[in-house]
Parts: structure tokens; sequence; C-alpha cells
């Protein structure tokens, strides 16, 4: 081996130590941070309040000429995407929450820290029934009330209607109401049309127009999604139930001598519901009810 030569294995152990020395001297090598992340905002609830029976609408863009996507209950919990949006002299906030993503009034949420609570399914009443066959899809009724189900087939106002609240899944059933009540009520929790223990003593014919006016309300709210924005709003959909029971009422009748006070009462009825006068007594009557919408 030639004098002064360095074997390969040598030469390489001896490149590795004067790299490590020209390391050593440009200082110690600091590894790189990783980035912190931004924590997260808190999550938002916005859970539904003070809607009254109609519920409220959920709409695709902010304000009050927003195309209605969904109409939900008090109690409806969704988490809230983003807002508040000034429209129309309200606030608004998107919710994502049930299926449905849109926009909802302030006035009739409230907006706290937390996440929706997973939904369980509405329990049924076992009172209820499937009743007839005749019965569309999507229309739950006690067996109490099936002859007047049944009986809203002899008229076409009365078989319309049906049809089309049935699309928006509701329970008929038959529950004391106070006396004040006009015979039965709709509400958005749980789909429910409730007609008054006291009409199941009428003819059928009264339980069926009874339960016209329900299903009126049925059809606009849980179909068209027609909440109510406003107190006018709500007397004008008590006008459409109120034309709609007057039709089916005729039409059963055709008409025919009245036997008890409640069957006067609808025959009065039918004469005055398309008179300009009606819908200021309405906005009378109805006055408290609809109270609970002039926020919008």
């Amino acid at each position: 081996m030639p004098r002064g030569s360095v074997p390969a294995p040598r030469r390489l152990v001896a490149l590795a130590l004067a790299a490590l020395v020209a390391l050593a001297a440009c200082g110690t090598v600091s590894p790189v941070a990783p980035a912190s992340t931004p924590p997260a905002p808190p999550s938002r609830l916005a859970t539904v309040t003070g809607t009254g029976q109609f519920g409220l609408n959920i709409r695709q863009l902010p304000g009050l000429q927003g195309q209605r996507l969904a109409t939900v209950p008090d109690g409806y919990q969704a988490a809230v995407v983003s807002g508040p949006v000034q429209q129309d002299g309200i606030s608004w906030y998107k919710l994502r929450g049930g299926g449905v993503t849109g926009w909802a009034s302030a006035s009739y949420l409230t907006i706290s820290a937390g996440t929706p609570a997973p939904r369980t399914p509405t329990p049924t009443a076992s009172v209820a029934s499937a009743g007839s066959a005749n019965n569309p899809p999507g229309v739950l009724v006690e067996a109490a009330l099936q002859p007047a189900v049944d009986r809203l087939g002899a008229s076409p106002t009365g078989e319309a209607v049906l049809r089309k609240a049935a699309r928006g899944l509701v329970h008929i059933t038959v529950a004391h109401l106070p006396s004040a009540s006009e015979g039965g009520e709709f509400t958005t929790l749980g789909h429910a049309i409730r007609i008054a223990d006291s009409v199941m003593k009428e003819s059928v014919d009264v339980q069926a127009t009874v339960l016209a006016h329900e299903l009126q309300h049925a059809a606009d709210i849980l179909v068209d999604h027609d909440a109510p924005d406003s107190s006018q709003a709500c007397i004008n959909l008590e006008l459409r139930a109120f034309q709609t029971q007057e039709k089916v009422w005729l039409e059963l009748t055709k008409p025919s001598p009245a036997h008890t006070p409640m069957e006067s009462e609808l025959d009065q009825l039918s004469h005055v519901v398309n008179t300009p006068a009606f819908p200021q007594k309405l906005a009378v009557a109805y006055a408290s009810e609809c109270s609970v919408y002039s926020k919008s």
C-alpha cells in the first residue's frame, strides 16, 4: 500500500467525523415547533320557543321573502351555523338540524351553548289505529273518529283537504279541550289534530266539518309551510280554515234543518264567512292567540 494512502473504510470514518465537527461549530439545531391550532368557537344551540300552535318557518334565505323550507314546533333544537343577520327589521340565524338547513327568526329562538340532543321517535298514542283502508297514507286516526274521516269522502272539499294534509303525516285523536275551543285544534308538535270530546256528541256531519277546519291548518302548515309571520297572517290562516269548514258543511248537509245548537252555529257561519266583515270579527276573536306572531 503506498505511503500516505488511507484505506477506503478509514477514509469514510474520517469524512463522517469531519461532518460532525462542522455541525458542532454551527451550533445546535432546534426542532421546528408544530403550528398551534386556534381553538374552535363554542357550539351554539338554538331552541324554538313562543311560536304558538303553528310553529316557526325555516327559510332558504334570511328575510320574510325567503322560500319556506320547513315548519318546526316549539321545543325544536338545531345547531347555529351562522348569524345573526339583519333583514326586514328582524335578526336571523342559520340553523342545521332534523335534516333541514335554513334561516329562522331570532324572535322565536333561545340561543345557548351546546349541541342538539339526539332525536328520538315521537311515541304514537296507543288509542290510535290506522283505521279504515280508505284513509290515505299518512293519516293515523283514533277509532272513534274514523266515521268522521270516512264522511269527508262525501265532500269534494273535505276529501281534497284530507289527502293534502296526509302528506304532512297527521295524528287525529279525541281530547278534552277547554269550552272556549271551537271544537278542535291543530298543533305542529306531533302533527296532532285533536277533536274535542264534546263534539263527539254531535252528528258525524258536525264531526267531519270540525275536522276539515283543522285539516286545513295541517295542510297549510305541514305541507305548504305557511306558518304565520305576523298577526295578520295568523288571521288569514284562520280565515282559510273557516272557508274550508263552510264548504264542507254545505257539501255534506246541502243544507238540512239544524237539530242542535252547534249545527245552528255552523249554519249561521256559512252565511257570513265570505262577507267583508268576517275577517274583522276573526281579528277580534283571535287577537290573543295571534298576538304571539307580532314579534316578526
